[in-house]
């Protein structure tokens, strides 16, 4: 597992760096926040820090081919004997809950087999990313309870979550929570650069880059199709499930293709607003995709 790069973030860094310092890192940090801003990533850079110890460079960091970097608050030991085992997906102290391939959801047979992983003694530090929280079933999230409610020395439970109020109040109760915030334009022009994305889609991703990159942008093309008649005063189906976190993108794009007219130049300050809201309160993307369209209709 090579390590993607870290971009942004500095403030959730800095935090995260205070406590590993501290002595006093949480055995569950739940990081949540918009999709696509790098909550994955910077879980992967926390666990490799978590199991490889911190450099000894004088302050300077690693890039993912184990070059000098400026100084980084969450720099690992890149001579460690973990650190080869993680870039080979070999380490026995890294685990990672996730969908299975062609599933939107984590189930109990995933869970159970990790209970019985983290069940064996351990001297060193055992990292567990889940990705995402809100795909737990309920059996699998009552499974998680469980191991959070009796933690084990030395095993860290890192948790990404697009939408907390999607998540059990118990779960939350039991972790340290961390926000994490959009990307600036600067950064995601820089997280698209690194990780050979189209960077003229940076101002459309607002902050996210991971919405317009791989599937994700394929998914947001797709949309901006499906509801570009929508402009045109034409009724469209709704979209899925899957598509609503990025309708308010889609329409954004769509509006922006050519010179609005007043009303639509309304709309799209009306929808850019609805996004910082959705964002400050966490709105369900269900609900926030509904009001956007409803925006779009009365143009």
């Amino acid at each position: 597992m090579m390590l993607p790069p870290l971009i942004g973030h500095t403030d959730a860094k800095t935090q995260l760096a205070t406590l590993l310092a501290g002595a006093r890192f949480p055995h569950a940090l739940l990081m949540h926040g918009p999709q696509g801003i790098g909550k994955r990533t910077l879980a992967e850079h926390l666990a490799y820090r978590l199991i490889c110890g911190p450099t000894d460079g004088a302050g300077q960091g690693a890039d993912m081919f184990g070059n000098s970097t400026p100084a980084d608050p969450l720099a690992h030991d890149v001579g460690h004997p973990a650190c080869a085992q993680l870039q080979a997906g070999s380490c026995p102290d890294f685990h990672v809950l996730a969908p299975e391939e062609g599933k939107k959801s984590i189930g109990i047979d995933a869970a159970r087999d990790l209970l019985a992983t983290l069940q064996r003694s351990a001297d060193t530090a055992r990292v567990v990313v889940i990705d995402a929280l809100e795909q737990l079933t309920d059996e699998a999230a009552n499974a998680l309870l469980k191991m959070l409610e009796e933690p084990r020395p030395n095993i860290y439970f890192l948790l990404v979550c697009h939408q907390l109020s999607a998540t059990l109040p118990t779960i939350r109760s039991r972790c340290r929570l961390l926000r994490l915030h959009p990307l600036s334009l600067e950064d995601t022009g820089k997280v698209l650069v690194e990780v050979g994305g189209d960077v003229n889609l940076a101002p459309l991703a607002k902050g996210c880059p991971g919405t317009v990159l791989g599937k994700e942008a394929q998914t947001l093309h797709e949309l901006m199709a499906h509801l570009r008649p929508a402009l045109q005063g034409q009724s469209v189906p709704a979209p899925s499930t899957a598509q609503a976190p990025l309708v308010p993108q889609a329409l954004l794009a769509l509006l922006a293709e050519h010179t609005p007219t007043p009303k639509q130049a309304e709309a799209y300050a009306a929808i850019a607003t609805l996004m910082q809201q959705a964002r400050t309160l966490n709105l369900p993307h269900t609900l926030v995709a509904e009001q956007a369209l409803g925006v779009v209709a009365s143009c």
